[in-house]
């Protein structure tokens, strides 16, 4: 990458400023002044004589009157006295102040880890220093000197600063443990060997709605921004770039530099520009190496994953693998009994999930990147995630949305009977092959967002329902008066003018009109609904709305704050586990067992009952059409990205 910019011209009579320091000895001859800037307390976690241990260290921008010449100054932490840097943060290294730095100590930290203009890292504590009381005059702010057409010359790891332009937002949406995330790009108008412009498309995390708005606010007027401490990352010829969890920060850009690519900011951020993306989005920070999200994956549903069916079969006669989507998929977290890791432990994957959705149910395997998006801790890294991971498991923390979007990789391999055919020339036998199916990549349904069904895709998902074998284990969306107890079975369900069929669970939309009770036992806590409603009947179903419904929902403690309802009115997708005959039945038609629970924000209510009404017409795929027997088979429909349904665009004959 580009080094710093120049800097003022060196005066030859004048002890060596902070640009020409290139080593431990000729540091001890610099002198020059700084003011600080953003200084704070970094805290991080080491391991000492095989203990974990909690380190801490105090970090600020040293800027000197040239705004392209700054680095790091560092205080570390003696003794375990937190204190005292917290006492020197708020006497010593404040905000703005104004030192006279001398006789130069440096730390000896990698130059791939430090993101300034000038990759140096000062010891605060052994460099000599006067406090100046009358100010000099100083940049505003840093101004970072690397440009994004720069980033295409990186090779391995590093973190750097740039000043650029909010081009576009593509893509907001909420962690569950309440990131707001927002996939953007940024422009800055440097341009690639080609002369076209680059950008940067990033994914940025914000912990706070303040954040987000500012950011947003940004976009919106074009003005430059610093973008702190960004780590860009080289891997299998891919460049990916976002901000490092706890060190990045942007603040509003000043000066001449800012003026300039201010002026620019309507024309670079035109749809008639020329432009080329210098990196690509997210991948792949906590998966392994392909990224699966590049292409279009062909739609299917759960029950055709099956790799002992015939669907695979005819999908991989010739191909070694293929990559499918399936939308509006039920995936629970793992319990304490399954498996989440390799053999020796060391990454995380999960060799058997129960994945399900309107066509049934089936076991597949699930790689480390999946399993972290599932549970909304993408924004860590990679070794940071998997520990959280396992941290949450062993406590029964761990929460997935309660409906997801997935991909699954589906591949082919020969056994040794088929590979001794081949090397005698004659064909492959059937028996000859295995095939294997992975989840590679996950999206939760966030409950914000509800991805409405386009009509050409409801035609296809009853195409394809249409060519499973329908069963008790389906995870159908039904109205809850079409719902009554069964002997046999955990429930059963009327689909339209036949017998009740027996069903394992079901999904529902239930409205609380009252706060849920809870009942502690021994090991748990019951909460008890009383007067819930099925949140599809109303306006369409008179009968429906008017009838009220007992939920009961088994927790331990760490998660009973998924079921409790804190006020009536709330409207949650649950998943039903169980119909049983009403306790009160002067209150309740019946009585619902909970298994998973999702609250729904009252904006996006409405998208939710139009989602689930249209889940509830699944039901009524009940027996095969000859005339489509085939046509899932020949016709195949594609999504070019999670969450997302196949458009015209994308669809496509085998």
């Amino acid at each position: 990458m580009a080094a710093a910019a120049e800097s003022t011209a060196i005066q030859r009579d004048a002890a060596p400023g902070l640009s020409e320091i290139t080593n431990k000895e000729n540091a001890k001859t610099a002198s020059f002044s700084v003011v600080v800037k953003n200084a704070h307390i970094q805290t991080y976690s080491y391991t000492s004589h095989n203990k974990q241990q909690e380190g801490a260290k105090l970090v600020c921008i040293l800027q000197c009157e040239n705004g392209t010449d700054y680095c790091l100054g560092v205080v570390k932490m003696q003794g375990k006295d937190k204190a005292e840097l917290k006492n020197l943060l708020d006497t010593s290294w404040r905000e703005n102040t104004v030192w006279r730095l001398s006789e130069i100590v440096l730390l000896a930290e990698k130059p791939q880890w430090i993101h300034t203009n000038i990759r140096l890292c000062i010891n605060l504590r052994k460099t000599k220093k006067q406090a100046l009381l009358q100010s000099l005059t100083f940049a505003p702010t840093p101004v970072p000197a690397n440009k994004i057409a720069d980033i295409l010359q990186l090779k391995e790891t590093q973190r750097f600063d740039l000043q650029a332009i909010i081009r576009e937002i593509m893509q907001e949406r909420t962690s569950q443990q309440g990131l707001q995330i927002i996939e953007a790009r940024l422009i800055d108008g440097s341009r690639n060997s080609r002369g076209d412009y680059a950008v940067l498309p990033t994914t940025m995390f914000f912990k706070n709605t303040t954040e987000t708005e500012a950011f947003k606010k940004h976009a919106a007027t074009k003005t430059p921004v610093n973008f702190m401490c960004m780590q860009g990352t080289y891997k299998d010829g891919k460049i990916t770039v976002g901000p490092v969890k706890d060190q990045s920060w942007l603040q509003p850009a000043a000066g001449e530099q800012s003026e300039a690519l201010a002026q620019q900011a309507e024309t670079l951020c035109t749809d008639e520009l020329v432009v080329q993306d210098v990196a690509t989005i997210n991948g792949n920070t906590t998966g392994g190496p392909i990224d699966y999200n590049a292409e279009p994956a062909t739609l299917t549903v759960v029950q055709l994953l099956d790799t002992a069916g015939t669907f695979i079969k005819q999908q991989l006669t010739t191909e070694t693998h293929k990559i499918f989507q399936v939308n509006c998929v039920y995936w629970p977290p793992p319990t304490k009994e399954d498996t989440i890791t390799t053999k020796d432990g060391k990454r995380l994957f999960a060799p058997a999930v129960e994945i399900s959705d309107s066509s049934g149910k089936v076991t597949v395997a699930a790689r480390a990147k999946a399993m972290i998006h599932m549970c909304g801790l993408e924004h860590l890294k990679e070794d940071e995630a998997q520990e959280e991971y396992i941290q949450q498991w062993e406590k029964s923390e761990l929460r997935h949305s309660l409906l997801c979007s997935i991909r699954v990789k589906v591949e082919a391999k020969t056994t040794k009977m088929d590979s001794e055919a081949n090397s005698q020339g004659s064909e492959p036998t059937e028996a000859g092959k295995t095939y294997n199916a992975i989840i590679v990549e996950a999206e939760r349904i966030n409950a914000i967002e509800w991805p409405p069904i386009p009509e050409e895709s409801m035609r296809s998902l009853h195409t394809m329902l249409s060519h499973c074998t329908l069963g008790s284990d389906r995870l159908l969306a039904i109205a809850l008066t079409k719902l009554q107890p069964a002997r046999f079975s955990n429930m059963a369900g009327t689909i339209g003018d036949g017998d009740p069929l027996p069903f394992d669970k079901c999904l529902g939309l239930l409205r609380f009109t009252k706060a849920t009770n809870g009942k502690q036992h021994p090991n748990g806590i019951r909460l008890l609904g009383e007067k819930v409603q099925d949140a599809t009947a109303e306006g369409t179903d008179n009968e429906g709305a008017s009838k009220h419904y007992g939920t009961i929902a088994l927790s331990n403690f760490e998660k009973m704050g998924d079921f409790h309802i804190s006020q009536g009115g709330i409207t949650a997708i649950a998943v039903i586990t169980r119909v049983t005959t009403a306790a009160c039945s002067e209150k309740h038609v019946a009585d619902l067992h909970i298994e998973a629970m999702q609250q729904i924000p009252a904006a996006s209510v409405p998208k939710a009952v139009h989602m689930l009404r249209q889940l509830q017409s699944m039901a009524e795929m009940t027996a095969a059409d000859p005339s489509a027997s085939s046509e899932v088979a020949e016709r195949q429909v594609k999504c070019r990205r999670l969450l997302r349904w196949p458009t015209d665009t994308t669809a496509n004959t085998a």
